[in-house]
């Protein structure tokens, strides 16, 4: 069974930058007052009163999207323990996983929890398995591994925790052999993209055969609430990408096309989607969906733009931007113009720091 090596296969989905919808966080997130304790149950039993933590004040300088700094998942005013190292976000649904078990009595397979009612309550069902949520929130798509020559998605109904469907692939469980399973995400219409091989596929969760992409001008890199953004060439030398669309026949349509000066570098989409943030040659810019618009490029002054974080509204998003060795937190308007909101510290420390999957 696969252990430690699904923290690479999800490093590999890092790699290809599969989409989780930037989608502002709803209020039924918004946990608790200033004089509210909320706790985390890690592992199904009762939390010690030393994890208690105490719940931050609300500024406006807090990131309006969840995010974990050294151990703690912040959303507005609760500051939840967690040892997950990963953030998903659809919806109403903040989904975090843990792929390298800190458990004692753990045997170091990923475990996950959704938030609900101000705790972190954990998903068995989605245990030693690759995760996405989808843009709504409402499902999971998890990759798993049941024998080392399959890999099989399964995806599931948050709410109710039941089975919604799930398909087998002939194809090996490893993230970095040729041939291996990519797990991208779902697009607005709750379809799962996944990329095997040299081949992209598309999955309705309630049919039984995947259908192949065609017409693509290169492999799906990923999937956002705007239709899906396809490599123009080789995935990890070309810089090229065009954002299109795949029909229910699977057939690729392109539209806007950019350039990246990063042949990896992922784009962010903002919560309708109307708006692309990549990074171009001049540096970090915003996009409208009309390709007739050109890019507004962010001003982050002197500082040398490092990524993206994640779009906290349709207007404002987050990126991290190096002054020297330091890093620091920046929220910018979609207008151009970006102010820094936290100190990030050294290289080492953005370790310390984890925001939800682009």
């Amino acid at each position: 069974r696969p252990r430690r090596r699904l923290g690479l296969v999800a490093a590999a989905a890092v790699a290809v930058a599969a989409v989780v919808a930037s989608t502002s966080i709803g209020a039924t997130l918004l946990l608790g007052s200033s004089n509210e304790t909320p706790s985390a149950d890690q592992t199904g039993g009762p939390t010690a009163p030393s994890e208690q933590p105490a719940t931050i004040p609300v500024t406006l300088d807090t990131p309006a999207i969840p995010y974990i700094q050294d151990g703690v998942l912040h959303l507005a005013s609760a500051a939840i323990p967690t040892t997950a190292d990963q953030i998903r976000r659809g919806g109403d649904s903040v989904l975090v996983t843990d792929n390298f078990s800190s458990s004692p009595e753990g045997d170091a397979v990923a475990r996950s929890w959704i938030l609900r009612g101000g705790q972190l309550v954990p998903l068995p069902f989605l245990d030693d398995s690759v995760v996405a949520l989808s843009l709504d929130g409402t499902l999971v798509v998890a990759l798993s591994h049941p024998v080392s020559t399959t890999t099989r998605l399964t995806v599931h109904d948050l709410a109710e925790a039941t089975e919604v469907g799930a398909i087998d692939l002939a194809t090996p469980g490893s993230c970095c052999e040729s041939g291996s399973v990519t797990l991208l995400g779902f697009d607005k219409s709750g379809r799962v993209f996944y990329n095997e091989g040299d081949r992209s596929f598309v999955w309705v969760p309630q049919t039984i055969e995947p259908t192949a992409i065609t017409g693509a001008p290169g492999d799906i890199a990923q999937v956002g609430p705007q239709g899906v953004l396809a490599v123009s060439g080789d995935y990890g030398s070309s810089t090229k990408r065009v954002l299109g669309e795949v029909s229910e026949s699977g057939a690729f349509g392109g539209g806007q096309e950019f350039t990246m000066p990063d042949p990896t570098e992922p784009a962010s989409w903002s919560p309708s989607g109307k708006v692309v943030a990549y990074t171009a040659n001049s540096g970090p810019v915003v996009a409208p969906r009309d390709p007739s618009t050109g890019p507004v490029r962010l001003d982050v002054g002197s500082m040398v733009f490092s990524h993206f974080v994640g779009f906290e509204s349709e207007t404002d998003l987050l990126l991290v931007a190096r002054e020297g060795r330091r890093n620091n937190l920046l929220r910018c308007a979609t207008s151009g113009s970006c102010v820094v909101i936290e100190e990030m510290g050294g290289l080492n420390a953005l370790d310390n720091w984890v925001f939800p999957f682009l």
